[in-house]
């Protein structure tokens, strides 16, 4: 795995948090396609043939057989594995087509059975995407239905799929479902070989039985994802190295790219826009929504504050302290952004017409890196290196309480629904609550080495963090309970986490070069 963190690994063990990354360090990374981790709704029409297909193999079935076919629609390939039968043995033509053969009603609603069930309409919602049809020359039994496997063009195929058959001599019964449903994955279906639960399924002799695979993606609710549930989306740039992210006032999810240079955008259904900033190698980082209706963010090596439209213009302001390395971003109870630097060792204030004052922290090289506004009217952040939790108010008078866990290395902070602070204590390994008087309570991380970092505050009441190296995602309620949830991307070094406005939670994924959604 190459390396593009903020810093090394070993640094950061080392409890170093200055700025110390090289341009070097970010390059290369993975941009793996998108890992659904659940169900997503289906939104994508079915393919439809340019011109009919029909296709036809003789094969000898009683014993399992496979067949395989292309070009059944556009860019589309399928394969059928008939089981053993339970009785019967001969030759039989399999033909795939994409057109319904004459005579037989299209299958606009399909009958849904199961053991001990009376047959259920699925709905007129079906639509057919293929046909099979199998004509033995003898009589034949199967115990099991067959088993489907269609790829279809990215994107093409949502919902869910079923095995229905039409039996020709009993017309009557209509289309039943003899397999599924099964959650379609946007290019590819496999519905498996299964029992049926009505009685064998029987073929006469030199009669048409026709399989299709079919798709409803209306009539059946969508699953309710569980708590944990993560869907990932992968960033377009390779090896971007998501850091910061935030909630817009567009109602979409904005990202700073540390190595990628872009300020990036995702919906919530996992479109990515990314807007590239303008001074090279400025190493974006973190980002919030302004008062003014834009994104706000910092540039750590540019030594900038960056505004950015929802429309994707972006205007630079220099940060008057060199190398000062902003690091985060928040908007402040006065109407102003306020952010860390954590090499010029300041707070930073800048109003929305970009002008900037400077407030140095106390305790020398304190490395102040998350900052967030508070309950009190004030702004609350944490010191990397001094190991403290600060608070400035908006006149810049600063005071600092410290954290009773040594060389705890506090990073992320954020106001909690109870009142509270909350924030991450990246090497002590535990998530910490601060009340407005100063008072600090611990509450150790399960995972050992899991080095949280980002957090938020969640729409569930709960608080939320980013385990950097344990890998997951951590949920803490307000009295201290944890709960971890394992990102499905090994190694994706999450990050930085926001409550979106869909109701989730969404992530970065700094060494995964992802962005990833959680359901609470």
């Amino acid at each position: 795995m190459k390396s593009r963190m903020l810093v090394t690994r070993s640094a950061v063990l080392l409890a170093s948090f200055a700025f110390a990354i090289s341009l070097a360090a970010c390059g290369g990374g993975n941009s793996n396609s998108v890992v659904p981790h659940g169900v997503r709704p289906p939104v994508a029409p079915s393919p439809v043939a340019t011109t009919p297909v029909t296709q036809t193999q003789t094969v000898t079935l009683g014993l399992p057989q496979a067949v395989t076919f292309t070009g059944i629609a556009s860019g589309a390939s399928g394969s059928v594995a008939f089981p053993a039968t339970s009785s019967g043995q001969g030759l039989a033509t399999v033909t795939l087509q994409s057109t319904l053969p004459t005579g037989v009603p299209v299958p606009q609603s399909v009958n849904l059975q199961s053991a001990g069930r009376q047959p259920e309409s699925l709905g007129a919602s079906v639509t057919p995407l293929a046909y099979i049809v199998v004509t033995p020359s003898s009589a034949l039994t199967f115990r099991a239905t067959p088993g489907l496997t269609f790829t279809f063009p990215t994107g093409a195929l949502q919902g869910y799929a079923y095995v229905a058959f039409f039996d020709p001599t009993n017309p009557q019964l209509g289309w039943n479902a003899l397999a599924g449903p099964v959650s379609a994955s946007g290019t590819s279906v496999t519905l498996p070989s299964q029992l049926d639960a009505s009685p064998p399924l029987a073929l006469s002799a030199n009669s048409a039985y026709i399989f299709a695979i079919v798709e409803n993606a209306t009539v059946l609710p969508t699953p309710t994802p569980g708590p944990g549930t993560i869907t990932e989306y992968s960033i377009p740039t390779a090896g971007a190295a998501p850091i910061g992210i935030t909630a817009g006032p567009d109602g979409n999810l904005w990202f700073a790219e540390y190595c990628g240079n872009n300020i990036g955008k995702i919906t919530p259904s996992g479109t990515i826009t990314e807007y590239p900033v303008p001074t090279a190698y400025a190493n974006p980082f973190g980002i919030t929504a302004g008062p003014d209706g834009n994104l706000w963010f910092t540039e750590g090596t540019g030594n900038n504050i960056g505004k950015i439209t929802p429309s994707g213009v972006v205007t630079e302001y220099p940060v008057p302290t060199a190398g000062a390395g902003p690091y985060d971003i928040t908007a402040g109870p006065d109407g102003n952004l306020w952010f860390t630097e954590q090499n010029g060792n300041n707070i930073g204030k800048i109003t929305t017409s970009g002008v900037i004052t400077e407030y140095p922290v106390p305790t020398a090289n304190a490395l102040p890196y998350g900052i967030t506004a508070g309950p009190d009217g004030n702004l609350w952040f944490t010191e990397g290196s001094g190991n403290n939790i600060g608070k400035i108010t908006t006149s810049g008078v600063v005071t600092e309480y410290p954290v009773p866990t040594a060389g705890a290395q506090p990073m992320g902070i954020t106001a909690g629904p109870d009142g509270n602070l909350w924030f991450t204590e990246f090497s002590g390994n535990n998530i910490g609550k601060i009340t407005t008087s100063g008072v600090i309570t611990e509450y150790p991380v399960p995972t050992a080495g899991a080095a949280p970092f980002g957090i938020t505050a969640g729409p569930d009441g709960n608080l939320w963090f980013a385990e950097f190296t344990g890998n997951n995602i951590g949920k803490i309620t307000t009295s201290g309970v944890i709960t971890e949830y394992l990102v499905p991307t090994g190694s994706a070094a999450p990050f930085g986490i926001t409550a979106g406005p869909d109701g989730n939670l969404w992530f970065t994924e700094e060494q995964g070069n992802k962005i990833g959604k959680i359901f609470p």
